[in-house]
């Protein structure tokens, strides 16, 4: 709880159709009880798009790969620019 006060929570939103091997739409991300986030999240999703784009078809295919990947991608971000930890919880959904 307490690292949660501090540091907030960021939902990171992906839309993926593994039939065609595509990303649905850009990537929603949400913070809440981070502070520095808004300014970033532009930047974020540019990150996130081309990690997802570089993927191949069949790699869209692993939903575990993809949202571990989309989560690693997302705290070291942050880490990095916004110096905070804040718990990314990643969704990656198939449609």
């Amino acid at each position: 709880r307490r690292n949660l006060a501090n540091d907030g929570v960021v939902f990171v939103n992906v839309a993926i159709d593994s039939d065609a091997g595509k990303v649905v739409g850009t990537p929603e991300v949400v913070g809440k009880g981070v502070v520095a986030l808004d300014d970033e999240v532009a930047e974020l999703k540019e990150v996130l798009l081309d990690l997802l784009n570089s993927y191949s078809h069949a790699e869209l295919h692993d939903r575990a790969s993809v949202h571990a990947q989309i989560s690693d991608v997302t705290r070291k971000f942050l880490r990095r620019v916004i110096n905070r930890r804040p718990l990314v919880v990643a969704t990656v959904v198939d449609v």
